[in-house]
């Protein structure tokens, strides 16, 4: 990466679920970023009185929260044809919300998503940080998200094979995504230490200006 620490202002997260993302949120703060997930903004496109949020429970009863977040019942339920319809239609709203946004951050902005690499031609991204882990360090922390949010027994391997697909965030294919979008702007970190990667992060932000 040539990046300065002069250019580096607007930089990107992503990765596969349950990969670290928000729960680096702190460290990226602490470091003096503004963090934005972009699932928040999501969540606001479906949150209760909205016509997504109609849609999504007329179609899966009981998938959202009231605040448009998933419930344990949105994996268990929600078709892929579906959500991937639905997603189609938050991309180009949520690419407009967040260019607004870069625009008028008045100091360093990181944005984090797990589809960043759908809106990235469209943001003035000085640099992307892809996140991989461990793989059985990455399914234990889907299994503990999903006792989280409500999601009834234990998840074996399979069922989370199936909302990985679901959702379409195979590690390959996000790794395949950022290629293709963010080619030679994007730098890959393990995640799967204990700290979620924390000391990893910090480390590459002291050398690149962060």
């Amino acid at each position: 990466m040539s990046e300065s620490s002069s250019t580096l202002r607007i930089l990107g997260i992503t990765a596969p679920v349950q990969m670290a993302k928000v729960q680096l949120r702190g460290t990226f703060e602490d470091c003096g970023w503004e963090f934005c997930d972009l699932n928040d903004l999501q969540c606001e496109l479906r949150e209760k009185g909205t016509e997504r949020y109609e849609l999504f429970n007329r179609s899966f009863p009981g998938c959202l929260k009231d605040d448009g977040g998933k419930t344990g019942r949105f994996y268990a339920s929600v078709t892929r044809e579906f959500y991937v319809a639905r997603l189609e239609e938050d991309i180009p709203i949520l690419a407009y919300m967040i260019r607004d946004k870069c625009l008028s951050a008045a100091g360093k902005l990181v944005l984090s998503w797990e589809y960043l690499p759908f809106i990235a031609s469209s943001l003035p991204l000085d640099h992307t940080l892809h996140f991989v882990s461990d793989h059985g360090v990455w399914f234990e922390r889907i299994r503990s998200r999903a006792k989280e949010i409500g999601m009834v027994g234990e998840l074996g391997d399979s069922d989370i094979e199936r909302i990985i697909d679901l959702l379409n965030l195979q590690p390959e294919t996000v790794l395949h995504q950022v290629q293709s979008a963010m080619a030679g702007k994007f730098t890959t970190l393990d995640v799967s230490d204990d700290d979620w990667g924390s000391a990893v992060v910090k480390k590459w932000l002291s050398e690149h200006g962060g």
